[in-house]
């Protein structure tokens, strides 16, 4: 088991993690992308961070528990950054990408296991509605 600070994720990440109860490489990737999208301590952003430095490091989160996938290149990187970090929608994240909308559903189902709106692009909604 390799602990967390061999992968170079920031000291906020790695903070955040062992507030969660991860310290070691084992103990992340028994963790699907999924469940750390929506887990309440760990940001968009810090995700990004932990799936970058894991792709860097040959590694990637399981799309469940125990069930490997696919690296994701740079192209469906951004697609996860722009949809899961930075809350676009869909329609938006395929047009930044000159991908169709179904296509940006495609990558976040089969390289991240992410179906549905991540917690960043229902916060974006709720900050354009209120007055």
């Amino acid at each position: 088991m390799r602990p967390l600070t061999e992968l170079g994720l920031s000291p906020a990440t790695l903070a955040t993690l062992h507030h969660a109860g991860i310290d070691t490489t084992r103990e992340l990737l028994d963790h699907s992308c999924r469940e750390l999208t929506w887990h309440s301590e760990i940001s968009g952003q810090q995700l990004y961070e932990i799936i970058r430095q894991l792709n860097q490091h040959n590694m990637m989160l399981p799309l469940t528990p125990g069930r490997t996938t696919r690296h994701p290149g740079e192209r469906n990187l951004e697609i996860f950054r722009l949809r899961v970090v930075e809350g676009l929608s869909l329609k938006t994240t395929g047009e930044q990408v000159d991908i169709s909308v179904e296509r940006v559903r495609q990558v976040l189902v089969v390289y991240f296991g992410i179906r549905g709106s991540p917690p960043a692009v229902k916060a974006r909604r709720r900050t354009r509605t209120q007055p």
